[in-house]
């Protein structure tokens, strides 16, 4: 299995707007309706308010990358923009985690994986 985590930085003010854009457009229920997707949440910081986390579990690399491929999520993550600190014309920054069973197992090569490229716009870091 594979953990996306993926941390974005709301423009000032604006870490509410991120969620609520977040929920309305669906875009954890979409990646939870994919094959392969088996949980996926955004999480805000309670102190601070200022970052949103997005995590998804996988059941493998190759569901993550449908879901990177998703046409919903390019456009859903685009959309996130002008509520981010970042500048640029994508959102990256998702990290992939291989999940290690209790019996000592992984479900994939490797341990984590940085992506940082045009196919990490998030729709759910990205999760």
């Amino acid at each position: 299995m594979i953990r996306s985590i993926l941390h974005l930085r709301p423009a000032p003010g604006r870490s509410r707007d991120l969620v609520r854009y977040i929920r309305e457009e669906g875009i954890i229920s979409r990646a939870v309706s994919l094959k392969g997707c088996l949980s996926a949440e955004v999480a805000s910081s309670i102190s601070v308010g200022e970052d949103v986390v997005v995590t998804a579990l996988w059941k493998s690399i190759d569901d993550y990358d449908a879901w990177l491929a998703s046409p919903d999520r390019l456009r859903s993550g685009a959309g996130m923009l002008p509520l981010l600190n970042e500048a640029g014309d994508e959102v990256s920054g998702a990290r992939l985690y291989d999940i290690e069973q209790a019996d000592g197992r992984t479900d994939a090569v490797g341990s984590a994986r940085d992506n940082i490229s045009t196919r990490d716009v998030v729709g759910g870091a990205g999760q």
